[in-house]
């Protein structure tokens, strides 16, 4: 996705991080491309995400243009003074068919309980029921830094999105196929990442910090959790 050829600007910085917890992460529902309001927890995640990032020299924020990653990125734009960016590039994977249900329901279905156990575990050979695939996320991922990370080089810019996103594009990241998927790392809600980007070069600096969560990491951030996704 991005240029082939290396740049000799200075490096964009991007800080990615996830929404704060939603009432469907909590239900164990499929949100896709649907919205679920964030619980009083995520509305305090976003609030510490806000302020863990409050002392860097953003330019921009952006997320994407669902209601869940524009209600926490408010909270990481406003002491900088800026207006959140929402970007369609950025929403979760689509989950088709599986949205607004709950895992066990999808888990215990004839045909969709093999897929969602590829989802789980080999993601790569998944394509959700009229949904997306991880593959098609990442390339929309990619295609949104691409298109914006030149505009803001030698600059920081903060990133708001969904967990299927922000793995994808960690993947990339750290030099790894779609087969590395899921990371080892768990990233909880709004966990934060930060790369260097320039040109076709992406280095990981920080994956999935989440000291400013402290004792708020809900379902999502922990590692025995194995349905936090999407």
């Amino acid at each position: 996705m991005f240029e082939s050829e290396g740049s000799l600007t200075a490096p964009t910085l991007v800080y990615l991080a996830r929404h704060g917890e939603t009432l469907w992460n909590v239900e164990r529902r499929f949100q896709g491309h649907l919205d679920s309001p964030l619980t009083e927890r995520g509305a305090e995640q976003a609030r510490r995400l806000g302020q863990r990032l409050a002392g860097e020299p953003l330019r921009a924020v952006y997320s994407s243009d669902l209601g869940r990653t524009i209600t926490t990125a408010e909270q990481v734009a406003a002491p900088h003074g800026l207006s959140v960016q929402p970007h369609q590039l950025l929403r979760e994977i689509d989950t088709g068919d599986w949205t607004r249900m709950d895992r066990d329901a999808v888990r215990d279905h004839p045909i969709w309980g093999p897929i969602l156990a590829d989802y789980q575990e080999r993601p790569w050979l998944a394509r959700l029921p009229n949904g997306e695939s991880v593959g098609d996320v990442q390339r929309r991922g990619l295609a949104f830094l691409a298109e914006v990370a030149p505009s803001y080089a030698g600059q920081a810019v903060a990133v708001i999105a969904h967990h299927v996103v922000v793995e994808a594009i960690l993947a990339e990241a750290l030099g790894l196929s779609l087969e590395g998927l899921w990371l080892p790392q768990r990233g909880g809600n709004c966990f934060v990442s930060l790369l260097e980007v320039s040109g076709a070069t992406m280095v990981p600096k920080v994956i999935y910090d989440g000291s400013h969560i402290g004792e708020l990491v809900g379902l999502d951030g922990t590692k025995g959790d194995p349905l936090g996704r999407a």
